[in-house]
């Protein structure tokens, strides 16, 4: 009901939101005083109380959160920026070279909008910063596009965790806290070291992830592979880590025959201390309550629907932290919980009749456990993520146990390690990596035979109707469960995408300095020009445009056009390669120097890597209706031994014309002034387009005069990184668009940009309609 209210504030307003919380309370009343052993009147007006009290906080704190993200998106549109004192708490630090240092913190201390939101900023100077200290700082916050994950439609755009970024500029360090010093900091250290010294590089970032859900270490495409096979929880600390270490708690406690008041007490002791050790997460906070709550009812030997400790864990938990209503982690946690709850007995029982032995019933009650729970994050997975993984019903009934084995293994070896010889805990450890190993053996393994199923809008839109036909059918026999599940079939229809219908989009991703432009076609295909840029241990094509295109339901690319091999246009390209079939790859330029290009052209005819296919002026591609034109390079512009030439790289750019009905649009890669010239020269008046993207992210030495007067854009995208260390878009480039009259759009100060196709020509959307 709870996320149905944030869901309901964030996309349609305060009124839509109050409107359902009064018809979620009356609705929890009417089951409760209706059910076969009706609530005490006391109870249901406590109860409705507490959920009313939650739903109000949830509310205001939406309110709030949209009157923030409202400001701080005019303040990056405008370029704007705020002076102020504030504390910063450093979260990362990365020494980029001796006594220099990049830094990622949030800020507190300081007016709103910007209390609240994640900075990175540089800091030079001794002694070396340290995760954890307070900062207090004099500096200019200079706002970025309001964030989200790519594409996604819960949590909205500027609601959710780390939702405002910016840059702290001209940064005054007036005092420096010390770090926690507490005996949790202390703990995680040791933790790190011994898991460290156990386990060796090969399985000790996988135990760090286990134990304390650190999961930055691990190779990123072995977290790619627990993703596809729906396992990618088992790495973050959730319900399923705490319930672990309580049941080991309880049996441990159990073997020292502790009363049960007892076992409860320390139990929960213990919850409390290992909440505080791996932060105090949404999922992690929720499974302590719910534990705690169980072991209460037990040592008090009091009967207590689940419903009670979920409803409380939820209630609590928003009425003390509002803003979790958009964390993806109380969603989820709580959606798998309450599917758990609502469905596990009823699958059960129809499973009961077919039951063959035991080996049977382990099987069965593990792909029971994940469909219930995978039922019941069915609407954030579509709102959020857009994909599924089938294979994760059956996956997790085997990579679960695994880790029902070696996540206790470890904390007994960790034990062990404190107190023991290593005749004792070197067998338990040896365990325990063989448990690892397997279930890093069993998820590689999987995802290289299976992938992402991406149902698309009408696969989502289907959904929702067999929701709420599920519903209908047990509103009479089980009126809670039907409740429940009639809200997640209404949620699911909100959250889903609507079908596109036959248009032509265009957008420019937000992946900082470099280009990905995704171009959605009348006929349903897709193609991607340029993919991001990479980085040590990362790419823009796994965070940001394999993510967005599965959110927009995309299955497949038609074409994917490299348009020359710098790395801010390729570096994603491989990951996107090996995340989503592509039928032809396109280049522009000649092979370069760098590696990501490298390892592109080495692999291209083999598994799902197209050859690499030579554009050259004048071939002429189609798609769906719209016509496509290969301007740039020409033969003269390709030196066939790339490494002995002077012609920059830049000026060997794929060029493309594309036009359909009243729109025309030109991508340039990261052409310059000769190219330009050349293409003037040649073409003339033949090159004008209403839509122009703007050369080398609005280099200087880009859009020249002379070209921008045969293009006659009315509209320019510049595609470039917040605060770049190049300066694009340049100043000269800028006033040479504002003088030929055209609207300037880009990607550095308000995100991700579309623009569609109509009857009377190009028009710029921008993501989040729902903010003012």
């Amino acid at each position: 009901m709870l996320l149905s209210v944030a869901t309901a504030c964030g996309y349609a307003g305060t009124v839509t939101g109050a409107a359902g919380l009064a018809a979620g309370v009356s609705a929890l009343m009417a089951i409760a005083w209706r059910g076969r052993r009706a609530t005490p009147v006391v109870a249901l007006a406590a109860w409705s109380a507490f959920a009313g009290i939650a739903g109000l906080r949830v509310i205001a704190a939406v309110d709030g959160a949209r009157e923030d993200a409202a400001a701080w998106a005019g303040l990056a549109a405008r370029g704007g920026s705020l002076e102020s004192s504030a504390g910063v708490t450093i979260e990362a630090a990365r020494e980029v070279r001796p006594g220099r240092w990049s830094l990622r913190g949030g800020l507190s201390g300081c007016n709103r909008p910007c209390a609240g939101a994640d900075v990175r900023f540089a800091w030079s100077g001794e002694p070396a910063p340290v995760r954890g200290e307070r900062w207090t700082v004099a500096a200019t916050i200079v706002p970025q596009p309001l964030r989200a994950p790519p594409g996604s439609r819960y949590p909205p755009r500027g609601l959710g965790p780390g939702a405002r970024v910016g840059a702290l500029e001209d940064v005054r360090v007036l005092a420096r806290g010390a770090p926690p010093r507490g005996p949790s900091a202390a703990i995680e250290t040791w933790i790190r070291g011994r898991l460290a010294a156990r386990y060796g590089n090969a399985l000790a970032p996988l135990a760090v992830a286990l134990v304390i859900g650190d999961r930055r270490d691990i190779d990123p495409s072995l977290t790619d592979a627990f993703a596809l096979t729906g396992t990618l929880h088992l790495l973050a600390v959730s319900g399923l880590h705490v319930g672990f270490l309580a049941a080991l708690l309880a049996a441990g406690l159990s073997f020292c025959r502790i009363s049960p008041g007892a076992q409860a007490g320390w139990t929960a002791v213990a919850l409390a201390a290992y909440t505080g050790l791996v932060g105090a997460a949404p999922s992690v906070v929720r499974a302590s309550v719910m534990a705690g709550l169980a072991l209460a009812s037990r040592a008090g030997e009091r009967e207590v629907s689940p419903w009670q400790w979920w409803g409380a864990a939820a209630c609590g938990m928003l009425a003390w932290r509002p803003a979790d209503a958009f964390d993806l982690g109380f969603a989820l946690s709580f959606g798998s919980v309450g599917g758990l709850i609502a469905l596990r007995a009823p699958l059960l029982a129809i499973l009961r009749a077919a039951e063959r032995g035991a080996g049977f019933r382990w099987i069965a009650a593990g792909v029971v456990a994940t469909t219930a729970s995978s039922a019941g994050t069915l609407v954030v997975q579509s709102a959020a993520f857009g994909w599924l993984s089938p294979v994760g019903f059956i996956v997790n009934a085997i990579a679960v146990p695994l880790c029902g084995v070696a996540l206790p293994l470890v904390w007994v070896g960790l034990g062990l390690d404190a107190a023991m010889p290593e005749a004792l805990a070197g067998p338990i450890a040896s365990a325990a990596g063989a448990a690892m190993g397997a279930l890093i053996l069993l998820v590689s393994w999987v995802s290289r035979v299976s992938g992402a199923w991406v149902p698309g809008p009408m696969g989502w839109a289907g959904a929702s109707v067999a929701v709420l036909g599920g519903a209908a059918l047990l509103a009479r026999r089980l009126p809670g469960v039907g409740v429940l599940i009639a809200a997640s079939g209404l949620a699911l229809a909100i959250a889903s995408r609507p079908p596109r219908g036959p248009v032509w989009e265009v957008t420019w991703l937000d992946v900082g300095q470099g280009d990905a432009i995704a171009i959605q076609f009348p006929d349903g295909a897709t193609w991607l020009v340029d993919a991001g840029r990479a980085w040590e241990g990362g790419d823009e094509g796994r965070r940001t445009v394999l993510p967005w295109l599965r959110r927009q339901g995309v299955r497949s690319l038609e074409w994917l056009i490299t348009t020359h091999p710098d790395l801010d246009h390729i570096g994603g390209a491989g990951s996107v390669l090996a995340g989503i079939p592509v039928r032809r790859w396109g280049s522009g330029g000649p092979v370069g120097s760098n590696e990501a290009y490298l390892d592109l052209v080495s692999a291209t005819g083999s598994g799902r890597t197209p050859r690499a296919e030579a554009l050259r002026a004048g071939r002429r591609l189609e798609q769906g209706g719209v016509a496509v034109d290969v301007l740039h390079p020409s033969a003269d512009w390709v030196p066939s031994d790339p490494y002995a030439s002077r012609i920059p790289s830049n000026e060997g750019s794929a060029a493309l014309l594309m036009s359909h009905g009243p729109c025309r649009l030109l991508l340039t890669g990261d052409l310059g002034a000769p190219a330009e010239t050349a293409l003037v020269e040649a073409l003339g008046d033949s090159l004008r387009a209403g839509l122009l993207h703007a050369g080398h992210h609005g280099s200087r030495h880009s859009s020249s005069a002379a070209f921008l007067a045969r293009v006659r854009p009315t509209i320019v995208v510049v595609s470039a990184g917040a605060g770049n260390l190049y300066g694009h878009p340049h100043a000269d480039a800028l006033g040479r668009f504002r003088r030929i009259g055209a609207t300037v759009h880009r990607t550095d100060r308000v995100g991700t940009i579309t623009a569609r196709c109509t009857a009377s020509g190009w028009r710029v959307l921008f993501e989040g309609p729902y903010l003012p």
